[in-house]
């Protein structure tokens, strides 16, 4: 912080194309996401990593940071340091964005898979469903796929049940 401020500051940082994400311990305030920071832990968001392996990576930077700001929490907490700036504050992303249809190219059908996850819809002959998986086309793993045709190809999708 104060950029990505919002709801979906993980999977936002991933759509947006960041190369790095971080945690933030802040007090709290009256404005969502305004107050002073008290410590914070920045790491690399690699290609291959989605939005479970960015959580993860979050739990542990949190779990660091909490260690170390408890072992003085008083001298961490009275030098917290004004956020700098407006920033920049994220919204919540439509069920437009999150809905992967025949419109998609295979990368940004994938790139949304990414970011989002299983938050993540198709639509497929005016039906839409939850997305538990999407993969490729020579991916066998998954018995019951469907064939996700898209702009410039197709994926497999696992729909949630």
């Amino acid at each position: 912080m104060p950029e990505g401020k919002g709801y979906f500051p993980i999977e936002m940082r991933i759509y947006k194309g960041y190369d790095y994400g971080g945690v933030t311990i802040h007090q709290l305030t009256d404005n969502f996401d305004e107050g002073a920071i008290v410590m914070q832990k920045k790491f690399q968001i690699a290609q291959s990593e989605n939005d479970r392996d960015i959580y993860n990576k979050c739990h542990y930077a949190a779990l660091e940071l909490t260690k170390v700001m408890m072992s003085s929490f008083d001298s961490y907490w009275n030098n917290a340091q004004p956020q700098q700036g407006l920033g920049s504050y994220w919204s919540k992303p439509t069920l437009t964005e999150l809905t992967i249809d025949r419109n998609f190219t295979v990368a940004a059908a994938k790139h949304t898979y990414r970011a989002f996850g299983r938050l993540c819809f198709v639509k497929k002959n005016n039906l839409v469903q939850k997305v538990a998986l999407i993969t490729d086309l020579e991916d066998n793993t998954h018995n019951d796929c469907f064939i996700m045709p898209l702009k410039d190809g197709a994926v497999k999708v696992l729909a949630q049940k």
